[in-house]
């Protein structure tokens, strides 16, 4: 009995013995990468973990870098420094002839506009658009109008599918030009929150009984929300142009 258990005994230290030289034999790892926790998302435009950040910065390179001994600004993408307007308010980044994509592709200024218009959008804006906000002329103005726009058509879509609508997204609706469609189709039956829709004192009761009676107005929605999405479509790149 007890030298079947020497044998297990032995056979089980044998196994482990194979398993740890087999591993250590293997060759030293070119690169060696630790970070504190896993991943959360690897698009740019919606990043806000500092893990997603230290990948970024070793799979993509900006208009600029920072110096690794000295941590100053120094050309990436585009030449360094910039050309600055003497108001100081306009930058001129030039790319660099031998900017590439990993498939070889030259990388266009087109490439950064479209980057930074998704930091802007909506859909994908998240912690750090005020980094676009508040040091681009214009761009507080657009994200404000698509806000806006996407909210009533948020809004359009539910009643178009049968959905009921929050105050909050009947009140969009209220103030946009759709309203005065809206008006011009049911007359009399919106006269009650929308008489004080700018200065906004009408009640909140007002606005709830609006609300929940939408639903039930008869209005084409779908109609509604085709032409109100065709007009923010040919609006879009208009809005977006300096």
């Amino acid at each position: 009995m007890i030298r079947n258990a020497l044998i297990i005994c032995g056979v089980i230290l044998l196994v482990v013995l194979s398993i740890y030289t087999s591993g250590s034999s293997e060759p030293r790892a070119d690169l060696a990468y630790v970070n504190p926790s896993g991943i959360h998302t690897l698009d740019p435009a919606r990043m806000s973990w500092t893990q997603d950040f230290r990948v970024a910065l070793n799979l993509w390179e900006g208009l600029t870098a920072w110096d690794p001994e000295t941590l100053e600004p120094v050309g990436a993408s585009a030449k360094f420094p910039p050309d600055i307007s003497q108001d100081g308010l306009t930058y001129v980044f030039t790319i660099v002839e031998d900017a590439r994509w990993s498939n070889g592709d030259p990388v266009c200024a087109r490439d950064f506009v479209r980057g930074w218009r998704r930091g802007l959008e909506p859909g994908t804006a998240t912690d750090y658009t005020f980094l676009l906000t508040d040091n681009i002329e214009g761009a507080a103005d657009y994200v404000r109008w698509r806000r806006d726009a996407v909210g009533v058509l948020t809004a359009l879509k539910r009643l178009r599918d049968g959905w009921e609508v929050s105050v909050d997204q009947a009140r969009a609706i209220a103030r946009s030009s759709v309203f005065r469609q809206l008006q011009a189709t049911v007359g009399d039956e919106l006269s009650s929150p929308s008489e004080d829709v700018e200065s906004g004192e009408s009640s909140d009761r007002a606005w709830v009984y609006f609300a929940e009676g939408m639903p039930g107005m008869r209005v084409d929605w779908g109609d509604l929300y085709d032409r109100a999405f065709q007009r923010h479509i040919s609006e879009f790149d208009r809005r977006f142009e300096p």
